[in-house]
This record gives structure tokens, C-alpha cells and sequence, in this order.
């Protein structure tokens, strides 16, 4: 059998500046981005489907009436960062200039309207197939036409955008409000003036014949009290429909006003928790696995089966029989091996993908992209060398760390302060030894050092000093320290994390490391039920039944 595939990753903007003038009659006082669809605001699914396509951030424009929206999706969404601009703009054209400009500095760009409901596995497609042609712009499109003024496209045989609107010929397709474009291209862009609204630019692009489209089938948008009816029908048909294997994609809805999270996710909604290995571990087993106990033990209590695993023991489970999985596991086959399972029916916290963002290797890349973080300078090379230990790019008179390259600390080895590099040759060599691939080699940063931990991010942080009795208490802005871990764990989309910083004398924070499930030993009890809280929302999904033959057997972990 073939296995399905990987979902592209992308980031995602949402166009929500207009009034949502023909719905306001039929939902007085709402805004457009939150009119209800099943129990869940219009914005959560169109935000929920790019996400299972493969969404790994979101840009949204909202006018000064519509934020209302933001918390609801903040707190829907909080594994993934969030960017949102507040601006009554005078055109669809300004809205969509404005949301693809601000991600100009990725490769490529998906935009939708707030209105466009679109299967997420046809979404992926479409970033697939625009990156297969290197498009540099293309038009997800629709052969379902139920709108009194379609967008009309031709598309030839080629896969090019012939004609738009009323040139059109064929008028077989009408454009779905999917829209992708390369970085470069968005750079691009002409002057706000320059259209009268956004049907105006893909005009004049497709003239240029630089615009390729696809069909996506049936495809919807919201934008009359009419189509709310068909709108909940295709969201209960497509979006909500349990697919029989393990990799289909489902949205992520909120359990309605006064429904209980057991009602919302049924009592067969299951939990897995996978536990670190032990030698990744060192002098925490006990801690390690006992965070992710207690967290089960409070998703048990919320009517939903937990069972707790070793990660030998998961390597011989069919994880695909579970809702929710929760890999602590850090070893490199078993996150491949789950992170195949990405994107479809099962939620995974953290994601795979995210722990292997958090090997150092990766990290470090991570951290490149945030200019408002503070990351001791750092520098990646190959623990094999040929010659005396070269230096390092820095200035490391204030000391020298040297760390392994991939996962956090195994043994008390793995992290080493080096006074000399006659010290940090000694430790490469112990790295070749151990045949460790890469290592870090880190400016020593003079100040108090400190823990944090945190779900979301931000629902939940805390900090405190690694050693108060030898903490000088720097004065620093909590609500900075905040930020700045925010920023770090959505960079690598972390839902529940910890990691270290230092205080310098001046005051300035500097990040030095963040991590995936941490043990969370000062403030387990809390920590528990806040990760607990964040699961369950996470799991409000799970509202149709099971299939049958896929109830794993509830049993306490050892």
C-alpha cells in the first residue's frame, strides 16, 4: 500500500478586513470571522484546514471591529505563532498586499480569504503542485459554482490561467479564495493604489501569464445567510468526516457553550504518553516520567483514556489506534517514525518535527530568524577534525561552552565549560569517542542563570533561579522573559516546554537553550493541570464516534 503523503509546510495568511456586509442581517453583532458553523466560528475552520494542510504559522488581517477574533484563535491554535494586523484598508487588493508582504521573507506563501472552506488534503496538494511548476503565483480553484458573481479562470493545458473573469470562455472554474505566491514575488508587489481590489491584480497577472491554477473540486465560501446551510453541511460531510485510516485529516473544533470536555471528545477518546528514554534521562528518570503520570492521570479524570508507555514498548504498538499521543521519546528513529504519522487523524504534542527542531543542530537555525532574541554567540562544526582545535568565530575570553550537537543532555558530559581550547579539544575528542556527529561550541554569558517552563505558548509560564542561594537577582522584565521564550517556542512550535536563560549584569536576557516536555520538577502539580487544560482543548475534536475495532484498552501505566 502506498503511505500517504507528507504534508507541505507553509506559512498561511487570512484575509479578514471586510464587513461581511450580506451576513450582518442574519447574525446581528457578529463579525464576519466569527459567524457560527457547527459550534465553531467560521475563522476556526478555514484556520483549522490550512493548518492540517500543513500551516506552521498564520498572518491575519482583521479590521478595528473584528477582534473578537483574535483571542479565539490564539487560544485555539496555541501551538502555532500568531501575527495579526489590525487595519481598515480601502480594498480586498490593499488587505492581501498588505498579509502577503508581511510574510515576503518566507519562500512561498499560502493566502485565504475568511470565507473559503477548502479541504486541507486539497490544499496540500495545491502547495505541492505550485512548487512542483515553480509558480511564482497561483489560484486554488473551483468547480463547484453556487456565488452570483464568480470569479471565472480558464485554465489551459498547460496548467496556466488563461483568462479571468469575464473573458473567460469555458467557464468551467471560478477561483476558490486559495491563493499562493513566492516570496519573491510578494517582495514584489506593486502600490496599494495600483488596483481597485484584488480581482483587479490576478487580471493583470494572468495577462502576464505568470499565474498557474488548480482545480481543487468543491470548495465554498461564506459570505451570504444562504450559505451558512450548505456551508454546515459540507464542514459535517468533509471536514468532520472520521476517515478509516489513521492519517485523515479532521479539523479541530471547540466544544460548544456549557459541554463538558468529556461530552465534547466522547468517553472513548484515548491518550497516549510515550516516556523519554532512560539514557536520555540523566539523574531525572524519576522526574521525567513522572510529569508525564501526573498529566495523564489529569486527562483521565477528564473522561478520557490514558495509558502510559515506555518507548520499547511503543515500538512494538500500533500507535495509529490512538487520538492523542504525547512523545517524550527523543531518539532519532522513533521521532521519524512518529513524525510519518504527522498531519493526519492523531494530534501529537509536541509534535515530532518539533522535538527534532529542538536538537541543537536545528535550534541554532531557529534562533537565526528571531532578531529580538539574545543568543550567545554559537558556533556548529563537526566533531571529527583534522589539525590543532580550531578557534572559534567569537571572542571566547569569557569562556568557551562545548555541547553536543544533537539532543539535550545525556550524561553530564554533553554540556562542559571549556577554559581553554586545550580543554575543548579534550572534550571533542570525548564526543569522537562517543561518535557524537556535531558539537556547539558557545560563548560563556556572565550572569544569573535560570529555569522556565511553559505551555502553549503563552498560556502558562513560570521561572525561577537554578541555584537561589548563589543567585545575584538581577533586576529583568518578567513580561520580556515572557516574549522572548513565546517567540523561541513557537519558532520550533512547541506546546510544552522548558529550557534556560541568563540574566546579564545589565539586565539583558539571553536565551541559551529551550527543550520539549522538560520534568517540570519544582512545579509538577501545577504544571500538570495546565498541560491537562491544554490537551483538552486540543482533544475537543474527538466528538463522532470511533471506528469500530480501534478501542485500545485503558490500563494505568507501571
Amino acid at each position: 500500500m502506498r503511505p500517504p503523503e507528507r504534508r507541505p509546510a507553509f506559512a498561511a495568511g487570512i484575509i479578514a478586513a471586510g464587513d461581511g456586509a450580506r451576513l450582518r442581517d442574519a447574525f446581528p453583532g457578529v463579525i464576519k470571522p466569527m459567524v457560527p458553523l457547527g459550534k465553531r466560528p467560521l475563522c476556526g475552520w478555514v484556520a483549522g484546514a490550512l493548518c492540517q494542510a500543513g500551516a506552521t504559522s498564520f498572518t491575519m488581517i482583521l479590521n478595528s471591529r473584528s477582534a473578537a477574533a483574535r483571542p479565539f484563535l490564539e487560544s485555539s491554535f496555541p501551538g502555532l505563532p500568531w501575527r495579526f494586523i489590525v487595519q481598515d484598508t480601502a480594498s480586498s487588493w490593499e488587505s492581501f498586499r498588505l498579509v502577503a508582504q508581511s510574510l515576503s521573507d518566507q519562500a512561498d506563501l499560502v493566502i485565504s480569504t475568511a470565507d473559503a472552506l477548502v479541504l486541507p488534503q486539497k490544499t496540500a496538494l495545491f502547495v505541492r503542485e505550485m512548487r512542483r511548476l515553480k509558480a511564482p503565483c497561483g489560484l486554488g480553484l473551483t468547480d463547484f459554482i453556487d456565488d452570483e458573481k464568480p470569479l471565472w479562470a480558464d485554465l489551459g493545458p498547460d496548467g496556466t490561467v488563461r483568462a479571468l473573469g469575464e473573458r473567460c470562455r469555458a467557464r468551467r472554474y471560478a477561483t476558490a479564495g486559495l491563493y499562493y505566491m513566492t516570496g519573491a514575488r510578494a517582495r514584489a508587489l506593486p502600490p496599494a493604489n495600483a488596483y481597485a481590489n484584488l480581482r483587479g491584480f490576478w487580471a493583470a497577472e494572468t495577462v502576464r501569464g505568470a499565474v498557474m491554477g488548480l482545480p481543487l473540486g468543491k470548495a465554498l465560501d461564506v459570505d451570504r445567510p444562504e450559505d451558512v446551510d450548505a456551508a454546515e453541511r459540507f464542514i459535517k460531510e468533509k471536514l468532520m468526516k472520521r476517515q478509516s485510516t489513521p492519517t485523515a485529516a479532521r479539523p479541530w473544533p471547540h466544544a460548544g457553550p456549557g459541554q463538558a470536555v468529556g461530552e465534547a471528545c466522547g468517553s472513548s477518546a484515548t491518550c497516549l504518553g510515550i516516556t523519554r528514554e532512560l539514557a536520555n534521562s540523566p539523574g531525572r528518570e524519576t522526574d521525567d516520567a513522572l510529569i508525564l503520570k501526573a498529566v495523564l492521570a489529569a486527562v483521565d479524570g477528564l473522561r478520557i483514556g490514558a495509558r502510559l508507555m515506555t518507548p520499547e514498548e511503543a515500538d512494538r504498538e500500533d500507535l495509529g489506534a490512538y487520538d492523542m499521543i504525547l512523545p517524550m521519546c527523543e531518539a532519532y528513529p522513533r521521532l521519524k517514525r512518529l513524525e510519518a504519522m504527522e498531519g493526519g487523524r492523531i494530534v501529537m504534542v509536541n509534535p515530532p518535527s518539533s522535538v527534532l527542531a529542538c536538537y541543537r543542530t536545528e535550534m541554532i537555525k531557529a534562533f537565526e530568524g528571531l532578531p529580538r532574541l539574545n543568543f550567545p554567540p554559537t558556533e556548529l562544526r563537526p566533531v571529527k577534525s583534522h589539525g590543532p582545535f580550531r578557534e572559534p568565530f567569537f571572542d571566547w575570553s569569557p569562556g568557551l561552552w562545548v555541547k553536543r550537537g544533537d539532543v539535550h543532555n545525556t550524561t553530564t558530559k554533553d554540556v562542559v565549560y571549556a577554559r581553554d581550547l586545550a580543554e575543548a579539544e579534550t572534550w571533542r575528542r570525548d564526543f569522537e569517542r562517543r561518535e557524537i556527529c556535531f558539537m556547539l561550541l558557545q560563548r560563556h554569558v556572565d550572569g544569573d542563570l535560570i529555569k522556565f517552563y511553559g505551555v502553549g505558548p503563552g498560556q502558562w509560564f513560570t521561572w525561577f533561579y537554578h541555584d537561589p542561594s548563589t543567585a545575584r537577582r538581577i533586576p529583568f522584565a518578567i513580561d520580556e522573559l515572557a516574549a522572548v521564550v513565546k517567540e523561541a517556542a513557537g519558532s520550533v512550535r512547541l506546546e510544552v516546554f522548558g529550557g534556560d536563560a541568563i540574566i546579564s549584569p545589565d539586565s539583558v536576557i539571553h536565551l541559551i537553550d529551550i527543550n520539549s516536555w522538560p520534568s517540570f520538577a519544582r512545579v509538577r502539580e501545577e504544571a500538570a493541570r495546565q498541560i491537562a487544560w491544554h490537551l483538552s482543548n486540543r482533544l475537543k475534536c474527538l466528538r463522532l464516534p470511533r471506528p469500530p475495532g480501534r478501542h485500545p484498552a485503558r490500563r494505568p501505566g507501571p
